[in-house]
């Protein structure tokens, strides 16, 4: 009952409201999650800054296509990773693809091992005596990506995929790596156009 409940957080035998710090962090499920909270293992993550990675030129190339919120959105509605999420074997059959194919530089490799060091869960974490308090991770869903030049909608893509959701790359060229990670089984969509950021404002999914 719990696994299927679409909640970010669960109180089972308990009038519990609000999260204690370090023992019941609560980032919350869906629009409400804003990341996480409350003083649990990830919050110092939260709170921190990467250094920005060096692009190049941030703009696409002026030749890609404009692409209508619509098209997307049927994509976005064809996509399904229940399936890909359940495997445990994500992140070596995305290493295999990686290894296939030329010229994508380091930044995908590093994206992936940054996603092999996030611990999923379950974490049990301190609590009063009698108590338990697990914190796990689960997929977002379909995760959009738009570059907006190829190589980082590229690293976009292979996040959201090893930490098993779906992703629709829209940045210009993507194709050439998209067949060897759809033929992986990954639910994974490449649109080789540009997509208007009003077009944010509607898609849904």
């Amino acid at each position: 009952m719990v696994d299927r409940l679409r909640a970010g957080n669960l109180y089972v035998n308990r009038n519990q409201i609000g999260a204690v710090v370090g023992s019941q962090p609560f980032g919350g499920k869906g629009l409400s999650g804003t990341g996480p909270k409350a003083g649990g293992p990830h919050t110092l993550l939260g709170l921190q800054r990467t250094a920005a990675a060096d692009w190049g030129s941030a703009e696409p190339p002026g030749n890609a296509p404009d692409l209508s919120s619509a098209d997307v959105q049927a994509v976005i509605h064809d996509l399904d990773a229940t399936t890909w999420c359940l495997r445990d074997d994500r992140i070596g059959e995305l290493r295999q693809v990686l290894s296939k194919v030329d010229g994508l530089g380091p930044m995908p490799a590093r994206a992936l091992d940054a996603a092999a060091a996030v611990d999923l869960g379950p974490v049990d974490l301190p609590g009063p005596t009698g108590e338990s308090n697990r914190l796990s991770l689960h997929p977002r869903g379909t995760i959009l990506c738009l570059g907006p030049i190829t190589e980082a909608a590229l690293v976009q893509g292979f996040q959201a995929l090893a930490l098993g959701g779906a992703a629709v790359l829209v940045a210009p060229d993507v194709n050439g790596v998209a067949i060897p990670l759809v033929e992986a089984g990954a639910p994974l969509a490449a649109l080789n156009c540009r997509l208007d950021p009003a077009a944010l404002k509607s898609l849904g999914g």
